[in-house]
């Protein structure tokens, strides 16, 4: 994992509050090359 993150070949699937998504997805896209949200919990 930590060569895929270092070439970022990762996807990163997150769910929740899209707030705070947003919020986050830019660290996500610093090791990952896709970065989905997947909607709100439940």
């Amino acid at each position: 994992m930590a060569e895929g993150a270092r070439v970022r070949t990762l996807t990163t699937m997150a769910g929740g509050d899209r707030k705070a998504y947003e919020k986050r997805e830019p660290v996500f896209a610093t090791f990952s090359r896709t970065v989905a949200y997947m909607g709100p919990s439940g």
